[in-house]
């Protein structure tokens, strides 16, 4: 009974160790984290100083920013009067650019069409030629066999004239 109570006693305190050094690790990933932040809380703290003082800087410039706008005002309207007349002036003319796109497109579809009207005769006078050859061609052909039909005829009516007169 005394081995297993120094057993178990033995495993309390390897189990203690463990438990310390898994807290040990803990307390010091802690720290770190601790140190980290205040790290970035100063770092913070500076940009927020730095940017209350940009603030400051900048809503004096804000007044005089707000004064020139005001003063811009009738510079503005003069510019607006302006850009309506070059609106209307514009849109003019890009009426008759389209209208100009327009004959444009449509004289292009006239050329393709004459292109092509030109296209198809040539190869129709193209397709004509070629029948004439194949015509003529089946012409001669018939002619040569209908010369030699007539020679082959001539030589049996000699040969029968000949037989006859025998």
């Amino acid at each position: 009974m005394n081995l297993i109570l120094n057993i178990l006693n033995f495993l309390g305190v390897c189990l203690l160790v463990g438990l310390c050094a898994l807290q040990w690790r803990r307390d010091g990933e802690l720290a770190r984290a601790n140190a980290r932040l205040t790290e970035v809380n100063a770092t913070q703290t500076a940009k927020l100083a730095e940017q209350n003082a940009t603030i400051k800087s900048t809503a004096s410039d804000l007044d005089d920013t707000r004064q020139k706008l005001t003063a811009s005002g009738a510079a503005v309207k003069d510019a607006l009067a302006k850009l309506q007349l070059m609106t209307r002036q514009h849109d003019q003319c890009e009426a008759q650019r389209e209208q100009l796109t327009k004959d444009n497109a449509q004289l292009h579809t006239q050329i393709e069409s004459w292109t092509k009207a030109l296209a198809d005769r040539d190869e129709a006078l193209k397709r004509a030629g070629e029948q004439v050859q194949r015509s003529q061609a089946e012409r001669n052909d018939a002619v040569l066999k209908f010369n030699d039909q007539v020679a082959k005829y001539n030589d049996v009516v000699k040969q029968l004239q000949a037989a006859r007169s025998h």
